[in-house]
């Protein structure tokens, strides 16, 4: 299935066209908004460092990787993360997507090698909707119910 199939936006049909033509790619889920206070069931926000460390990680695998961003918060991720990355990151900051049509971001996640998710479960369901057989990173800020389940059924899984 193409994204053109259920999408008319010629961004959404590019970024497809990109992330499938490259072989190292990965999906940076940053979820703010509800999420960026404590909640019991989805534990503390995930800070800065979680994700410029997970994408160290990634980087470390492959040096030619290039990260997706998608957020509800995209001047977060602005002001927060983009000012820390390595020169050498090669990235990209989706802002196409809006809650209506938010099943695109989930299905341009999906595509990506890899993903680095927040403590929320849309990264984490794209992931497991993929078969690109890549790694998931998850915040160890999630409760401790959370990751033992899904240390149970996700076998490329590291948590920081």
């Amino acid at each position: 299935m193409k994204p053109e199939d259920f999408d008319d936006n010629p961004q959404n049909i590019s970024l497809f066209n990109e992330i499938i033509s490259n072989t190292d790619t990965c999906a940076v889920h940053v979820r703010r908004g509800d999420l960026s206070v404590p909640i019991q069931s989805y534990g503390e926000p995930p800070e800065i460092h979680y994700f410029l460390s997970a994408i160290r990680i990634i980087f470390e695998l492959n040096n030619n990787t290039r990260f997706y961003f998608f957020s509800d918060d995209t001047n977060w991720v602005k002001n927060n993360i983009f000012p820390k990355l390595n020169n050498n990151t090669n990235y990209t900051l989706l802002t196409q997507n809006t809650e209506n049509n938010g099943y695109m971001d989930l299905y341009l996640i999906s595509r990506c090698k890899h993903v680095i998710a927040s403590q929320g479960s849309f990264g984490l369901f794209a992931y497991v909707l993929s078969k690109m057989n890549g790694n998931v990173i998850l915040p160890s800020t999630l409760p401790e119910s959370k990751l033992e389940l899904y240390k149970q059924y996700l076998t490329k899984l590291i948590i920081i």
